[in-house]
């Protein structure tokens, strides 16, 4: 049929706009701590929605209705038994430090495990000096873990991999910030409660690092309710002057703009009336096309969607690639070279993205 393409576009375009009136729901009843009234839409809508922003145990918790939509409840279920599941791990990730009288910093989601605020995880992050990597991998392989291959990457050792497919990295410094961790961030990690002697980021490091991290590291995630959930928690923790230091820290950050969007959500979410940046909208929405397009190829994958930094960097906008070629070649690049360089990674998306990487990578080992 000659117009089945153009139906097929105009049903993905309906489906993706029905998955934002979705996200806006989710929104306003995360930041007023109460389930608004579910919006109309079919199970692709809910589907492309619910597998980008990864929020569905945290809306199924909320008060409201108790008839949850079958999608809604059938993701939150999911998502509850790998939080279940993450948590055991996280124990024998507490185990394996006990062994080695070591104190690893649990990053990222492994962060809210403990409490009954946890969102969806896909494995565990643990950070540590250099010194306690080899006994803290040798201690969860004694426990049955296994490396998934050599340690060969710049910033974290291979995954340690579970028998049932969970993951613990153990990271030597964090990627996206681009340093090892220093004295100070140590010293201000707190304790993380129910998981002795695992640590926590102070607040400050914590909302750095995510935002850092889904900016920088991962464009296609710029926005996500996940993610903004994270920072949404670290900002609550942090004190006036803490608030203030990280608004500087991005004011003078080349990924400026990307970066306060993301703030501007998370505080949305804790319950503060701000604005939304059509940035995360438009990022959203690529989200919610490319899962929708009939190819599986060309949907972005649940484990981060590496392959798709060019797309989604084109989506957010050229500033953001110009600022992770500087990130990668670090204060000696000029802003013309990394606005060629980022030119490049357009033109050449793979090969523009391993030359970047693998230059970043030596410029750290180097450090």
């Amino acid at each position: 049929m000659p117009n089945s393409p153009n139906r097929q576009k105009a049903s993905i375009v309906t489906e993706a706009v029905a998955a934002m009136s979705l996200r806006e729901w989710a929104v306003t009843s995360i930041a007023a701590g109460v389930r608004a009234p579910v919006p109309e839409a079919g199970e692709p809508a809910w589907h492309a929605f619910l597998r980008t922003e990864r929020v569905a145990r945290r809306l199924a918790a909320l008060p409201g209705p108790s008839d949850l939509p079958t999608p809604l409840r059938a993701l939150a279920v999911e998502e509850t038994q790998r939080v279940l599941l993450a948590r055991a791990h996280l124990a024998a990730s507490a185990r394996a430090a006990e062994h080695t009288d070591a104190a690893p910093i649990v990053l990222k989601g492994g962060a809210l495990l403990p409490t009954d605020d946890a969102l969806d995880v896909a494995d565990l992050d643990l950070l540590a000096p250099e010194p306690d990597l080899p006994r803290l991998a040798a201690a969860l392989e004694a426990a049955g873990y296994r490396p998934d291959g050599p340690d060969h990457e710049a910033h974290h050792l291979a995954a340690r991999r579970a028998p049932d497919g969970m993951a613990i990295e153990l990271h030597r410094w964090l990627e996206h910030v681009g340093s090892a961790p220093d004295r100070a961030l140590l010293a201000a990690a707190e304790s993380l409660p129910g998981a002795p002697p695992l640590r926590r980021l102070a607040p400050l490091d914590d909302a750095w690092m995510v935002l850092r991290h889904v900016t920088a590291g991962h464009p296609s995630r710029l926005g996500a309710l996940r993610d903004a959930l994270l920072v949404a928690d670290a900002w609550k923790r942090l004190g006036a002057g803490g608030r203030t230091q990280l608004q500087q820290r991005i004011a003078a950050d080349p990924l400026a703009e990307p970066l306060e969007a993301v703030l501007d959500l998370a505080r949305l979410l804790a319950g503060e009336a701000r604005p939304t940046s059509p940035l995360v909208r438009r990022v959203a929405m690529a989200n919610y096309r490319l899962r929708l397009a009939p190819d599986p190829r060309l949907r972005p994958d649940d484990a981060g969607a590496k392959r798709w930094f060019s797309v989604f960097s084109h989506v957010a906008g050229p500033a953001l690639w110009r600022a992770a070629w500087r990130q990668a070649l670090g204060p000696a690049i000029g802003v013309p070279a990394a606005a060629w360089l980022a030119a490049l990674e357009r033109w050449a998306p793979p090969a523009g993205r391993t030359l970047r990487r693998g230059l970043r990578a030596a410029r750290l080992a180097l450090h």
